[in-house]
């Protein structure tokens, strides 16, 4: 368990979470058509002073502080629900949630998931929650993820082209072994 925490835990670090400074927290409203980004905000601010507030445990392998950060998201994301956005941004803003929901669901299971499950649930943060802050930031909430966004399929494209240069320049599987290397094969009595 405390590689699994201590993973997510320089994850979340590297995506700069916390390290927003903010003003004094606002009063909620909802959205009135067309304003979606403005009233918004706010909600959003509340996320990253909630995280700033999270306190760091004595243990990296303390499941209070993923269990305190997927509180914190929770109750940003539930905020971000009682808005009304305007038809055109409804779709991605509802599915935007949809992936921060799930995100919040696998940090939950983190702590108390063992061997392979673990890094499923790992895994499961890391993408729904990409996904969601791809989203956001299309829709200019960037300040609503608890994340950064996903790579981009041009991003993606360069990664794979990188990779397939790089396996180019190893040497081929299928070589024949060098005869100085290899000693001689061991057989095994034959059985009476």
């Amino acid at each position: 368990m405390p590689l699994r925490i201590g993973l997510l835990l320089a994850v979340l670090l590297l995506a700069g979470c916390g390290s927003t400074q903010v003003a004094a927290d606002q009063p909620e409203r909802v959205a009135p058509p067309g304003t979606l980004r403005s009233t918004a905000k706010p909600v959003c601010e509340k996320l990253q002073r909630r995280i700033a507030r999270l306190k760091v445990p004595d243990r990296a392998d303390d499941p209070h502080l993923l269990l305190g950060f997927a509180d914190a998201w929770a109750e940003t994301v539930r905020d971000l629900r009682r808005l009304d956005p305007p038809a055109p941004e409804r779709a991605k803003f509802r599915r935007m949630l949809t992936h921060f929901e799930r995100a919040i669901r696998a940090a939950r299971a983190v702590p108390t998931a063992e061997d392979e499950m673990a890094l499923a649930a790992v895994v499961g943060l890391l993408d729904q929650g990409g996904k969601g802050a791809t989203i956001a930031q299309s829709l200019g909430l960037a300040a609503c993820s608890a994340f950064p966004p996903g790579p981009t399929k041009q991003e993606l494209a360069e990664l794979r082209r990188q990779f397939a240069k790089q396996f180019a320049q190893l040497p081929p599987l299928d070589q024949a072994a060098d005869a100085r290397r290899v000693g001689p094969r061991v057989k095994a009595p034959a059985r009476p």
